[in-house]
């Protein structure tokens, strides 16, 4: 009887180093692999990877990122929401007490406007001046102090980005703040309360960007003597002063005026020679159809604003109410003699659209350096039709026109009769421009989306 052969069993594969790859396994990668993976990870769920292996057991603690959101936890107040509450104090209040790692890079708390105890993120704020944090993120409802329990002033000495939402921070809790933090690049404070004057000032300070967004009881911000390459202002028309930054490019004004104001150009004029990129945004524009002058010439707060020799980017920002003139936007440009890129968006409220005849502006001024127009928010409106068509006949050195007509905030006004959508908007836009391109301007490519 013939002897029955024994299948010989596959051959295992190795690995790079003559390791068996089946043998290999998730615990088996290098620790920075690892420790990138888990830095994927919400914290709590990388702290429970200490169960995994033994290997692991203090594997997270290499994380340099520690995010704690409590978002999804604190939005009702029930019995549920003070037992989850407690639970978040108490794991966030675990990782602390673990954590050995000497650097935290990021540190992030996340608590909406819920309140807790301040004791307790005195606590967490102590944390993250020891372990030399350097971009610090808080979004709760918590009174930023000048001295911690330990009666130690507020010092970070390695912090290059702060962000703070619902923090109620004082003017001079700020300044010292910023004082005895030497390295802070960016600053973004958004809907605090206490601040009515906020003043920095010195070469001493890093500060590269500054925002302030909607701070109700702010009055005043006077920035002056540093090297600020950018600034950005949302809220209520305020006092800004912005005096000795050589190095200021990009600022961006939101303060709801009713139209485009001198004072707004006014308050950047001071750095006309560094400026490069320039957002505004007003409620509406000044001029309705019906006041506008057929004789068209420019109006005074326009025509006398102060030249920006050097800005290349403008974007205008306003709300689309009736069918409101916008060729006295069309003027600006006269101020801003080397302008490269010109963004319009229209923030539709109750758009209405008018028969009328299409007014073409007489103008000996040439936009010479536009190469990129954007219309946003385009509603196929007379007036949206006019500034569209003013550009494509001045722009000598235009290259490319993008028309979004899609709604640029979502406050869709429904029971508008006037209300038709974005696809009707697209299909007027193709019917208007495409006509005047090609015959004003035929090597421009014109783009809708």
């Amino acid at each position: 009887m013939r002897s029955q052969r024994r299948r010989a069993a596959p051959k295992k594969e190795l690995g790079c180093d003559g390791s068996n790859s089946d043998d290999l396994s998730i615990t088996d990668m290098p620790y920075e692999i690892l420790i990138f993976i888990l830095s994927l990870l919400p914290v709590k769920d990388a702290v429970v990877t200490s169960s995994v292996t033994k290997k692991w057991r203090f594997l997270w603690h290499g994380l340099t990122h520690l995010n704690f959101d409590a978002m999804k936890i604190f939005f009702d107040n029930t019995s549920l929401y003070r037992l989850e509450r407690s639970k978040f104090i108490e794991q966030v209040n675990s990782v602390i007490r673990n954590y050995n790692h000497p650097v935290v890079h990021r540190f992030r708390i996340n608590l909406g406007i819920s309140d807790l105890n301040r004791r307790v993120i005195d606590e967490w704020l102590q944390f993250a001046v020891n372990k030399k944090v350097e971009i610090l993120e808080l979004d709760l409802n918590y009174d930023f102090p000048l001295i911690l329990p330990n009666s130690r002033y507020v010092e970070f000495v390695s912090l290059k980005k702060l962000y703070l939402n619902n923090v109620k921070l004082r003017a001079a809790v700020l300044e010292d703040l910023l004082t005895r933090s030497p390295q802070i690049e960016s600053i973004s404070i958004h809907d605090s309360t206490y601040m009515t004057h906020i003043r920095v000032a010195g070469r001493h300070l890093n500060i590269k960007h500054f925002e302030i967004v909607h701070c109700r009881d702010l009055q005043s911000i006077y920035l002056s003597d540093f090297d600020l390459v950018s600034f950005i202002y949302k809220g209520r028309p305020i006092d800004i002063c912005l005096t000795n930054l050589p190095k200021l490019k990009e600022v961006n004004l939101s303060q709801a005026l009713p139209g485009l104001d001198n004072k707004v150009f006014n308050q950047v004029s001071s750095c006309a020679s560094s400026l490069q990129a320039l957002c505004i945004t007003f409620r509406r524009p000044e001029v309705s159809t019906e006041k506008f002058n057929a004789n068209y010439k420019l109006l005074p707060n326009i025509g006398s604003m102060p030249q920006l020799p050097n800005l290349k980017k403008l974007m205008l920002t306003t709300g689309a109410y009736e069918d409101d003139c916008l060729l006295e936007f069309a003027s600006v440009a006269k101020a801003f003699p080397v302008l490269e890129t010109f963004i319009f968006k229209l923030l539709w409220c109750s758009p209405t659209k008018r028969r009328r005849k299409v007014r073409h502006v007489a103008n000996d001024h040439c936009l010479e350096n536009l190469k990129l127009f954007k219309i946003l928010g385009y509603y196929g409106r007379i007036s949206d039709l006019e500034l569209a068509a003013y550009v494509i006949e001045h722009a000598v050195a235009l290259q490319k026109i993008v028309i979004d007509p899609g709604c640029q905030h979502g406050l869709i006004m429904n029971n508008n009769k006037d209300w038709f959508g974005a696809d009707a908007a697209r299909s007027s836009a193709k019917r208007q421009l495409k006509r005047i391109v090609q015959m004003k301007s035929p090597g421009v490519k014109l783009v809708i989306l």
